[in-house]
């Protein structure tokens, strides 16, 4: 397990600067987004005169904020899910799927990232409207987001092998049923 743990050090530190760069970048947006909203609602309702370009921008910094904490929230495990559910099953299965979850999870993002790709490609020939901008670079954020899912995708089943797989993961953390019905309380 030394060199699973060495890995996943690595990765965690990694993804932990990366991603804690990628949040304070989409505060930055958050607060550009809410001045280019404001502008556009003094321009339109106090001087009559609607400017093109603030909305745009607003949808656009809002597709990279969403993207840039999107890894972020995947890594803290902050998606929904149902806990219900899954409290239901022992925790060596549930170890186990959540292994394969987040294998499925990074080919997702792996086939997403390709998709991303190719529409930042296609988007190097399209201009927006309002700015003079290629769309490209609003696409650019997606094959970053969907590698960073990836990277910590991999973080996550270096942990959840070493939770499972390790010694002491049955002596520790596995739920067993109680001898009697009381012994539960």
């Amino acid at each position: 397990m030394n060199v699973l743990d060495a890995v996943e050090t690595c990765l965690g530190k990694f993804n932990e600067f990366v991603l804690d760069w990628f949040t304070r970048i989409a505060m930055i947006l958050a607060a550009i987004m809410t001045g280019m909203i404001l502008i556009q609602v003094f321009f339109r309702y106090f001087l009559n005169h609607s400017l093109p370009w603030p909305e745009e921008l607003a949808k656009f910094t809002m597709v990279w904020m969403t993207f840039l904490v999107a890894p972020y929230a995947y890594r803290k495990g902050l998606n929904v899910n149902m806990e219900l559910f899954v409290s239901k099953i022992p925790k060596r299965i549930r170890g186990m799927l959540e292994i394969l979850l987040h294998i499925l999870i990074i080919l997702m993002a792996f086939y997403l990232l390709n998709e991303g790709l190719g529409m930042v490609k296609r988007g190097m020939r399209i201009r927006a409207s309002s700015v003079d901008f290629k769309i490209g670079y609003v696409y650019m954020i997606l094959p970053i987001s969907f590698g960073m899912m990836m990277i910590g995708g991999v973080e996550r089943i270096l942990k959840e092998v070493k939770a499972v797989f390790s010694p002491s993961s049955t002596a520790k953390g596995e739920t067993q049923a109680p001898d009697k019905p009381g012994d539960a309380l």
